[in-house]
């Protein structure tokens, strides 16, 4: 059904006039039916939804005209009957709604819901005030908010994540309410450039890494951490969620041949055929006598402390007059005003703060100090051990061979052999 809403209008507003007997409403009254004459016709169309709920839509400005709006009018009633409706209030929704329903309704106690609220806080500020509809209908608001990017420090990975977020903030809005509709994100190509070193951490780096721990000051638990990433080759989320009553500390048994009959070990989740299970993986003796004073007399919870990766504590700020540095605790721990680079040291108040890791301090190439760990341990099994690659799979919970040469890394030197025979030099015949 096709009507004017304007002529509805002026239908209602002058019943009004002629019931009212107050003269300033009747002025008023007057004034509105005036305006309304002057706008002209407005036509929307009505339709029953696959519910049998009426549904009232405008007609766009493209279709115009009776003509035109028969045409919507056959568009949105197909649409119906093809089970290709998409709802108004859905298509008109705006960005800072659906971000907060995919927060809510999919991100809330999984993992990555702290970094998902981040970039969707920076979603917000740019594009909250856009509707679904407009970013359907007009794509150049998509290609010039990436084209010409608002976060220019940002790299080219963190953009590509950003993108990854909205898209995934859309898509599950149109998946919950059920729309039938294409999602205006897949529009947009961001390159996801990533530049990985091709460095191993070798055990030398990794004890200039342990070493300056004692030189900043940092707490025995987070020395903790290193070690346990460094000897499992878990991430370090994983490490964070071992429990204490799924590990077992007792001292390792051999057998008369000096064959191990019992080994200290963890427990974590990996993935196989599709479903989480959780394999106990056996301790190293530094991690074992490392993991002994980090539990002590516990008898159950977790073995860390800390929720949350410490990356906070791995950089900091430093002062070149006076050697102090200034660690970000957060928002619990911190008393005063966050200092960033650039100000002044809160210490000898003259100084100038200027933004130093962890490698940097202990002169290692390497600047992930928990996940580059991993590529250590695929090395050491794979190549320097030879371990079958049901084994090096295992250990790490990789479930599929590509994973498990994702995070090979050969060194300059192990493709000697390649090239070794051309500088022999040749015997004279």
């Amino acid at each position: 059904m096709i009507f004017d809403k304007n002529a509805q209008r002026l239908k209602e507003l002058r019943k009004k006039l002629v019931c009212e007997t107050d003269s300033i409403k009747q002025h008023r009254l007057r004034k509105r039916i005036s305006a309304t004459e002057k706008r002209g016709s407005e036509l929307w169309v009505r339709f029953t939804d696959v519910m049998g709920k009426l549904q009232n839509e405008k007609v766009p400005p493209e279709y115009r005209g009776i003509r035109g709006a028969g045409k919507f009018e056959a568009l949105r009633v197909g649409s119906v009957e093809s089970g290709h409706f998409s709802p108004k209030a859905a298509r008109e929704a705006r960005v800072d709604a659906i971000c907060d329903h995919y927060l809510n309704g999919k991100m809330l106690g999984k993992p990555g819901y702290a970094a998902s609220c981040t970039l969707v806080k920076v979603i917000k500020k740019y594009l909250q005030s856009f509707r679904l509809d407009d970013l359907s209908r007009q794509p150049e608001i998509l290609n010039r908010h990436f084209t010409y990017f608002p976060e220019p420090e940002w790299s080219p990975k963190y953009v590509w994540n950003y993108r990854a977020c909205l898209r995934a903030a859309i898509q599950f809005w149109i998946d919950t309410k059920e729309m039938f509709m294409y999602n205006p994100v897949d529009r947009i190509k961001v390159d996801k450039k990533i530049n990985v070193q091709e460095y191993v951490p070798t055990v030398v780096d990794f004890e200039k890494v342990y070493m300056t721990t004692f030189t900043i000051g940092l707490s025995d638990e987070i020395r903790t951490m290193l070690i346990a990433v460094f000897e499992s080759g878990l991430r370090i989320n994983e490490v964070l969620g071992w429990l204490i009553e799924e590990m077992d500390l007792s001292p390792p048994r051999f057998d008369e041949e000096g064959n191990p009959i019992f080994l200290p070990y963890f427990t974590t989740e990996i993935l196989k055929q599709g479903k989480t299970v959780k394999k106990r993986i056996p301790m190293t003796k530094r991690l074992w006598e490392t993991m002994k004073p980090q539990i002590g007399d516990r008898k159950n919870g977790f073995a860390f402390s800390i929720r949350t990766p410490p990356y906070r504590m791995l950089r900091w700020l430093y002062c070149n007059q006076c050697g102090h540095r200034e660690f970000d605790k957060g928002k619990v721990e911190r008393t005063g005003k966050r200092l960033h680079a650039g100000d002044y040291c809160s210490k000898c108040k003259t100084g100038l703060l200027e933004t130093r890791v962890i490698n940097q301090e202990a002169g290692v190439p390497y600047a992930r100090p928990f996940h580059d760990y991993r590529k250590s341990v695929k090395y050491l099994n794979k190549i320097i051990k030879r371990l079958p690659k049901e084994l090096t799979k295992e250990f790490q919970g990789h479930a599929t061979d590509s994973m498990d040469e994702y995070y090979l890394h050969l060194q300059t030197n192990d493709l000697y052999a390649v090239v070794a025979d051309t500088w022999i030099p040749q015997k004279p015949e």
